[in-house]
């Protein structure tokens, strides 16, 4: 469900949005313009569009890792503190990679550590073998073999030592892959969507096919509402123009308001007898915001 929003520019240049909750289903009619009794006064044109009230900021969370979701311990309209545990996955599947890629570890680094013994030794042999063919004890054979030894003593080394870094990286992968089956809220606010349940499985996005986005998090200390507003009406608006918002979903309850974005870039109108006017969405951040008036 959208919300109708009406938008009221008078002489006073004060941007009215008055939001009313309905249904809106495609090939419906075109939109009913409402028209106000004629007074002596400013003229205040009416613009009909369609808006939405959101939080100013809205967290989606999603995983990073495939899995299986075992614990959502917040539910919708829970109020959530920044660090809260918002999402658990099955962490069994990463918990043996961790496992294996220690193990892995482990034995790179055994075998570095004897390489480095061997290539020692080889190096002492290389010395000596040096010395004896100085003395014409050791043949050219004998010192070619000690040279030999050194080299290839010392390519293992390195291929060892090599082996060894990867496998830190890859447990450092690992245990990445592992924290991120806990996904903590990284604001205060409150739960204003959940869209999976426990059981089922978290996906991670692609290039082509986004995530799934598990909860969101708003916070509800600044809610804005967006409308759209014809382009002939734009330059009537200002940024930190008062504003007045009100919800006939809420009985008529009024909000006071101040515009605090417009669009730069337009976009086509509503289908229909608005299809050829140019549009720009303009924000207005709620000054005085309540419980009642939630994000929808």
């Amino acid at each position: 469900m959208k919300r109708r929003v009406l938008v009221i520019l008078g002489g006073a240049v004060v941007l009215v949005v008055v939001i009313t909750a309905s249904v809106l289903s495609t090939g419906s009619s075109p939109l009913e313009v409402e028209v106000t009794p004629c007074e002596k006064g400013d003229v205040a044109p009416t613009v009909t569009a369609d808006g939405l009230v959101s939080a100013k900021v809205a967290v989606n969370i999603s995983s990073q890792v495939i899995g299986e979701i075992q614990r959502i311990p917040f539910k919708e309209g829970a109020r959530v503190s920044k660090g809260d545990l918002l999402v658990q996955l099955n962490p069994d599947t990463y918990e043996r990679d961790v496992a294996s890629a220690e193990a892995y570890l482990k034995a790179a680094e055994l075998a570095a550590r004897q390489a480095d013994v061997t290539l020692a030794q080889r190096q002492k042999d290389w010395e000596r073998a040096q010395d004896l063919f100085g003395q014409k004890i050791y043949s050219q054979q004998q010192y070619d073999d000690a040279k030999l030894a050194v080299d290839h003593a010392r390519l293992a080394a390195d291929q060892f030592h090599s082996q060894a870094a990867q496998a830190r990286a890859a447990l450092q992968r690992a245990q990445d892959y592992l924290a991120k089956t806990t996904l903590l809220s990284p604001i205060g606010g409150v739960v204003t969507a959940v869209n999976v349940k426990e059981g089922e499985q978290a996906m991670i996005g692609t290039m082509n096919n986004p995530g799934t986005v598990i909860l969101t998090v708003s916070d509800l200390s600044e809610i804005i509402t967006e409308v759209q507003v014809d382009e002939v009406d734009l330059p009537r608006l200002k940024i930190g123009q008062e504003s007045q918002v009100t919800v006939d979903a809420l009985g008529g309850k009024k909000y006071a308001g101040t515009v605090i974005e417009i669009g730069a870039s337009a976009h086509a109108g509503q289908s229909g007898l608005q299809s050829n006017i140019r549009q720009f969405t303009v924000k207005v951040g709620i000054t005085n915001p309540d419980a009642d008036l939630r994000p929808g």
